[in-house]
């Protein structure tokens, strides 16, 4: 588990590591509000980011597709939650996870959702409360669940 930054301002930013190999990486000048970013995999945020209060960014499924193995996380946090063991024994196999890069000037609206394998390019926009599935052009503008274009931006 790994989170890099470098005079960047995290206000109550929570961080939770699901996997012993996660790395959140934090840019210069980067502005992250209430946020939660979930990370099993990687979380690349680059320069003069702005990221609103509520934002929600997850580089994984969170559970396998199969009701067994759903059942037997659940079983798993029942006994390990609170301790280290908790996400280091965790059987992933069925979890989709990708990493998430989010390039400079981007800014993030609140409570919009990065998903899995996602990479928003330099200068865009995600409108507030949209879910971005897919990756996001540099100097776009996207809103909506999913998220889609909804206008281009000049650099």
């Amino acid at each position: 588990m790994l989170c890099k930054g470098r005079s960047t301002r995290c206000a109550d930013a929570r961080i939770t590591f699901e996997s012993k190999d996660g790395v959140v990486e934090m840019g210069d000048r980067a502005y992250i509000g209430g946020c939660e970013i979930i990370c099993r995999n990687g979380v690349i945020i680059g320069n003069d980011v702005t990221i609103a209060w509520g934002v929600m960014i997850y580089d994984h499924n969170s559970h396998s597709l199969d009701w067994r193995q759903r059942a037997r996380v659940v079983e798993h946090f029942y006994k390990t939650a609170g301790s280290v063991r908790c996400y280091e024994e965790l059987d992933w196999s069925g979890v989709a996870s990708a990493p998430i890069v989010i390039e400079d000037k981007v800014w993030i609206g609140f409570d919009a959702v990065l998903l899995k394998g996602v990479r928003v390019g330099e200068g865009a926009v995600i409108g507030a409360r949209s879910v971005v599935t897919r990756d996001v052009e540099p100097y776009t503008v996207v809103a909506g669940n999913p998220a889609i274009v909804v206008k281009h931006i000049e650099r």
